[in-house]
This record gives C-alpha cells, structure tokens and sequence, in this order.
C-alpha cells in the first residue's frame, strides 16, 4: 500500500468512517457496498488516465472505463455532474480538504 492509500486510508477511518464503505455511495451486485480501497484505486486509476485531456474527454474515458454509455441515463448522469476537475482530485481530499 503506497503512503498515499495509507493516509487516505486513516483519514477515512480517523472521521468515524468504515473501511468497507466508500466516498462514492458505491455498490456492488447484491446491494454490498464496494469497499473503500477498491473505489480509491479505481479513482487513481482514472485519474492518472485524464490529466491533460479535457472535459469532454474525460468524461467519455470515466464512462468508458466503468462500463457505460451516453445512453446509461445512471452512468451518464454522474459523470455529466462531475467536472474534469472533480475526476482528477482525489474523492477523499475533497471530502477532507
């Protein structure tokens, strides 16, 4: 675990948050919330992905990369709220920060 998972890790913890709960309102199959770690690296993932790329960009790579479509009116209506800005900040940082 890098020393930037580990302190996104006690920050959640340290707020009276559960390990097993996410930033996000994530759930899995089955009605299971998706584990913080899991949403965190996910997050990572997407957001080494954008940097540089616009808005619009962005957004497609976010949609592409969970799966959906512009025509997912779920999918597509979280990403289009959400800002290049807010897909390359950390979730926990802008919870904390």
């Amino acid at each position: 675990m890098t020393a930037n998972k580990r302190r996104a890790f006690r920050e959640l913890v340290k707020d009276g948050n559960s390990v097993y709960e996410n930033s996000m309102g994530a759930w899995a199959e089955g009605q299971v919330p998706v584990e913080f770690l899991s949403v965190y690296r996910d997050e990572e993932c997407i957001r080494q992905h954008i940097k540089g790329m616009s808005s619009e960009d962005a957004r497609k790579f976010a949609l592409d990369y969970y799966g959906w479509s512009d025509d997912d009116s779920v999918g597509a209506s979280i990403v289009y709220n959400t800002t290049a800005d807010d897909l390359s900040k950390p979730r926990m940082m802008q919870l904390h920060g």
